[in-house]
């Protein structure tokens, strides 16, 4: 008899080629073919590997490790195959915009699945309380997340009494998001003397990011500068970039300019752009809703604008020799807490568990 399989829901990254692109096209609207990515081969991963991907790669090493494994992309038109003994786990498609679980365009492979055999199966998915950022999933957690693994900071677990979803959950796993310091070298040589340090903002312009409060920073600070690289519109920061490669070359010639990374988040799962700059050796300031909030991260407030002022220029007028002592110890902190190979052993041993016992339990 053969060892029952795990099924994976995640994102696989797009191939770049022509022929590639046909595959996947093939892989996601045709569910009679297989895709070439089913066994978790034939993969195209981009150097760095950065979020989704990256957990991509590192869970289905492990996975594959512990037994037979079949991959899903999130954006597939199927249900896995389940069949008895298998596991399941999957992330489902979130979306941001008031759509509920329930709405048909909320379609994807993790729903499909769980609705057709009613699973109990684990869910995966980043995570915070603010029930804006879980609408879409607070229906699927409520009918089939008996198990939930989430990728988050400490803050989400520390403050699991205030979770909308507590109720529904009978076995969580926090675990941290990963990153691989290889691919994230140190690129930050020298920072810019005090009182002419720049500031850098990287990530989305959704609401719980929390950019109205940039904007406030940037007119209460003085001949105020500072660059960001979104889709959105942050004034008084001057635009990089909508969209760019971070890669180390694209990030050490920004290196040789800005000195600060900056992250206000109000309602922030674990976003990927922390841990890749505390591992470039930029100096970073950050709220605790950002789901980081280690002593050598200067700590700012979601919406308390003179706090916050007071605290960037700190580090603006900081001697140099301490802000290289804080940017050591932040990569160490994404060596030690933050590796994927202790993350995913983490989660693989979380779905062994939830096969075996029952009760609640809540793993850090």
């Amino acid at each position: 008899m053969s060892k029952p399989a795990v099924h994976f829901v995640y994102k696989s990254p797009r191939h770049s080629t022509l022929l590639g692109k046909v595959f996947d096209k093939i892989g996601l609207n045709i569910p009679a073919l297989p895709p070439i990515w089913r066994y978790g081969n034939h993969i195209e991963w981009k150097i760095p590997k950065r979020h989704p991907a990256s957990a991509s790669f590192n869970i289905l090493k492990a996975l594959k490790k512990n037994g037979p494994l079949k991959f899903y992309d999130l954006w597939e038109k199927k249900a896995a195959s389940i069949k008895e003994g298998d596991s399941f786990i999957g992330l489902p498609l979130q979306v941001y915009d008031g759509r509920s679980w329930d709405d048909p365009s909320i379609n994807c492979v993790t729903r499909r699945t769980l609705e057709k055999y009613n699973l109990k199966g684990t869910i995966i998915l980043p995570y915070c309380h603010d029930i804006r950022y879980n609408q879409s999933t607070t229906g699927l957690i409520e009918r089939h997340g008996q198990n939930l693994v989430i990728l988050s900071g400490k803050y989400w677990t520390d403050t699991w009494d205030q979770s909308p979803i507590k109720n529904y959950v009978k076995n969580l796993l926090r675990v941290n998001m990963g990153i691989d310091p290889l691919e994230y070298p140190v690129i930050k040589k020298k920072f810019n003397p005090k009182g002419k340090r720049k500031y850098l903002y990287i990530g989305q312009a959704a609401w719980y990011k929390n950019t109205p409060q940039l904007e406030k920073i940037a007119a209460a600070i003085p001949g105020f500068e500072g660059g960001y690289i979104s889709t959105g519109e942050i004034k008084g920061w001057q635009k990089i970039a909508s969209w760019a490669d971070l890669t180390p070359a694209y990030m050490e010639k920004l290196a040789e300019e800005y000195d600060i990374f900056v992250n206000v988040s109000s309602a922030d799962p674990s976003p990927a752009t922390i841990l890749e700059n505390m591992c470039f050796g930029f100096a970073v300031a950050c709220t605790p809703e950002s789901s980081y909030d280690y002593p050598s991260l200067t700590r700012l407030h979601v919406n308390d604008t003179a706090f916050n002022v007071k605290r960037l220029l700190e580090l603006q007028n900081m001697d140099e020799v301490e802000l290289f002592r804080r940017a050591h110890v932040n990569r160490e902190i994404a060596i030690k807490n933050h590796n994927w190979e202790e993350i995913a052993g983490k989660i693989v041993d979380f779905i062994e568990r939830v096969k075996m016992e029952e009760g609640l339990f809540l793993v850090e």
